[in-house]
């Protein structure tokens, strides 16, 4: 209810409001393209990922990239000219890029261990789902090939 009360105040400061300035109808108006973007982005993930069936194949690490954990910080309005921090730590990532059965790549964090066990080239039993719209690749685990390395 609360996006549509949204919508509902962008309408009346564009349209209906005889006060609206320019300004307040450019900003409003900008803020309801944003918030539109925002939910058809999310309305096409979910559609694309959700519940999409999992198979499994062959895949080949192509990659290996370790990330360093970090912590940012953002200042936020709180009013009255009061900023206050928000402190978000990101932990460290062991991401390897592992190709399927000739369908693409697909980069995830698998942990320290895998990252440690899997070279490049290394053959590895893959968990993965293809997006339902766009088909693309979103792989979701690995393990050591069954009877080989």
């Amino acid at each position: 209810m609360g996006f549509l009360s949204f919508l509902y105040v962008g309408a009346w400061a564009a349209f209906v409001s005889p006060r609206a300035d320019w300004l307040e109808v450019t900003i409003l108006g900008a803020l309801n393209l944003i918030v539109w973007a925002a939910t058809l982005s999310a309305a096409y993930w979910a559609a694309n990922r959700i519940g999409t069936a999992r198979r499994s194949g062959v895949g080949r690490i192509v990659g290996h990239r370790h990330e360093a954990a970090y912590t940012t910080t953002l200042l936020v309005s709180a009013g009255n000219g009061v900023m206050v921090p928000v402190v978000q730590h990101h932990p460290e990532a062991w991401l390897m890029a592992v190709e399927v059965d000739g369908l693409g790549a697909d980069w995830g964090d698998f942990g320290r261990d895998a990252y440690r066990q899997h070279r490049d080239g290394d053959a590895v039993d893959v968990e993965y789902a293809l997006g339902r719209i766009d088909g693309t690749l979103a792989v979701r685990s690995i393990a050591p090939r069954r009877g080989r390395r």
